[in-house]
């Protein structure tokens, strides 16, 4: 064979070869126009959802309370301190009556 046949022979099969990764490319494109048709619902929920999550938080600074009657946070204070140790007060009884009575507390809670 001489060079020019064998020359012949190349680009024949070079441009054969790029008119089927040609057609590859287009079946390709083809279906991914059509998974992105399918897709276009969820992808616009998702871009909904990404401008949802995207501003921060914003809040008021709270107004301070240095001009405000000291008397009614000592009161709650009061109350939460009570109610802290009325509880407190009950758990120790509880664990006592426990101590005292070991069988009865476990057959209670049965």
């Amino acid at each position: 064979m001489s060079w020019w046949v064998q020359l012949l022979m190349w680009v024949v099969l070079v441009l054969a070869s790029l008119a089927y990764l040609g057609f590859l490319l287009y079946r390709l494109v083809k279906k991914g126009a059509g998974v992105l048709k399918v897709a276009q619902p969820a992808i616009d929920q998702l871009v909904l959802l990404s401008k949802a999550l995207a501003p921060t938080a914003t809040y008021q600074k709270p107004n301070d309370n240095l001009l405000d009657d000291v008397n009614v946070h000592l009161i709650e204070r009061a109350k939460l301190l009570k109610r802290r140790a009325r509880a407190a007060e009950q758990r120790q009884r509880r664990l006592i009556d426990k101590l005292k009575h070991p069988q009865e507390s476990e057959s209670k809670h049965a």
